[in-house]
């Protein structure tokens, strides 16, 4: 392991569609033994990208209380959140931000990077407009292809990918160090409709000289 990796973690805080496993109404043979087993509980999609106690996060979920005691449980104390870049606006994906309110964490100025259908919808609709009045968060506008910088070490590119987009773009991040690379897709109705084919992705990855690739 490269040198600059070696305090570089990576957190998988949930594998689960927007509404969870099990499901809210869901009574079926896929759900069923969840509902009779808490083990198998399964949280919503989101990833956590910490370097020491400094934590960037890619979706906040609805199940983000969870998930936040699992990031203080593997640091043993609060993480810094440095910025959550949001994928879309389907619920499981967003909704996350209440938690950062006045009624629950009073959080102040956390950098939220959305893309700009993404701004808008959360400039426009409440309770969202709220965070932002209340400075709980601060909306950081990116753009498809674009590196955002997270430190000297680290950086983060979102792509488009294709989904249902009713209220936002949907994108993808691929997150790179000095030798390694993940690419994390949430959400994406097709990989046939996607104009990116997944491997090239991964093969263009390993010819920017990334040692290990990881698709999440």
């Amino acid at each position: 392991m490269h040198q600059t990796d070696e305090y570089i973690n990576l957190l998988v805080l949930g594998t689960a569609q927007d509404g969870g496993y099990p499901q809210a109404g869901c009574s079926e043979k896929c759900c069923a033994e969840a509902w009779n087993d808490a083990k198998l509980k399964r949280l919503i999609s989101s990833l956590a990208i910490m370097i020491g106690s400094d934590c960037w996060l890619i979706d906040i979920t609805p199940d983000f209380s969870y998930q936040l005691r699992m990031i203080e449980t593997l640091l043993n104390k609060k993480p810094n959140i440095c910025g959550i870049f949001i994928t879309h606006a389907h619920m499981g994906h967003y909704m996350g931000l209440m938690e950062l309110g006045l009624e629950v964490l009073n959080a102040q100025k956390i950098p939220v990077y959305v893309m700009p259908k993404m701004q808008s919808f959360l400039k426009e609709n409440a309770p969202f407009t709220q965070l932002i009045e209340l400075n709980n968060i601060q909306l950081k506008k990116i753009a498809e292809d674009s590196s955002i910088q997270l430190n000297r070490h680290l950086s983060i590119t979102p792509f488009l990918v294709p989904h249902r987009n009713e209220f936002s773009e949907t994108v993808g991040y691929q997150v790179n160090s000095e030798n390694k690379s993940l690419v994390y897709v949430s959400d994406i109705d097709s990989w046939d409709e996607w104009k990116m084919d997944v491997n090239e992705l991964i093969q263009n990855t390993k010819k920017a000289k990334l040692e290990k690739n990881i698709v999440v």
